[in-house]
């Protein structure tokens, strides 16, 4: 009887250590399982900041752009502006030439190859005729060239290039044959204005008559324009 009881107890003993064996795994495999999900849920963070992470980079580099692009834009439309600015300036600075020359002006000097003109070639009263249409040059005793104008105000000195169509010089001399283009400088001072020119393909760079470069300097005075005659009643 007592080896019996004993078997039992050791049959006992071994369903106790079985059991906690059992309990101990199950504890085990919770642990493992809570562990397993803690790191999956930590990984799914870390992936979760880096998106939100990239995704505000993202956005900076968005706004990095739009801010580069709205300056852009506001630098385009300041250049454009200054550029209308630029070119109204300029187009009234040529308006205001073109509209000075208009009228008759009268040769009171004018020095060819260092040298000035005669009394004789002066009492002549040469004049130029600046209208919207081009420039005629005549004298005493007639009509002489017609021809074309076109200013430049941006250069320093302003240019003057006169193209004269065949015809008869003021003056009495022979008819010219073929086209006539002047490269001039000018200056325009109230009713004064000073032309120096060229006989070559070199345009002066300064208002003065020399014989070795083949320049020629004119002063012209305006001319008033004609009284209109008033009707007798």
């Amino acid at each position: 009887m007592r080896g019996m009881d004993d078997q039992r107890k050791n049959e006992g003993g071994a369903v106790i250590v079985a059991g906690c064996l059992v309990v101990a795994f199950l504890l085990l495999s919770v642990v493992a399982v809570g562990g397993v999900w803690q790191y999956r849920n930590a990984q799914a963070q870390i992936a979760a900041d880096r998106a939100a992470l990239q995704a505000e980079q993202q956005r900076a580099v968005a706004v990095a752009l739009h801010e580069r692009a709205i300056q852009a834009q506001k630098d385009a439309i300041e250049a454009r502006d200054a550029a209308l600015e630029k070119a109204g300036r300029e187009n009234t600075e040529r308006d205001e030439d073109d509209d000075a020359l208009q009228g008759t002006w009268t040769v009171e000097v004018h020095d060819t190859h260092g040298k000035p003109a005669s009394k004789e070639f002066l009492a002549l009263e040469h004049q130029w005729v600046f209208t919207k249409d081009g420039i005629t040059m005549k004298a005493t005793g007639g009509e002489g060239r017609k021809g074309r104008f076109q200013l430049d105000h941006k250069q320093d000195p302003k240019t003057l290039d006169i193209t004269l169509e065949p015809g008869l010089p003021p003056g009495p001399k022979a008819p010219v044959p073929e086209k006539e283009v002047l490269k001039c400088i000018y200056s325009l001072d109230g009713d004064t204005l000073k032309v120096c020119y060229g006989l070559s393909e070199d345009r002066p760079v300064a208002f003065k008559s020399t014989a070795e470069h083949a320049i020629g300097l004119v002063v012209l005075r305006r001319q008033p324009p004609p009284k209109e005659k008033k009707n007798k009643d």
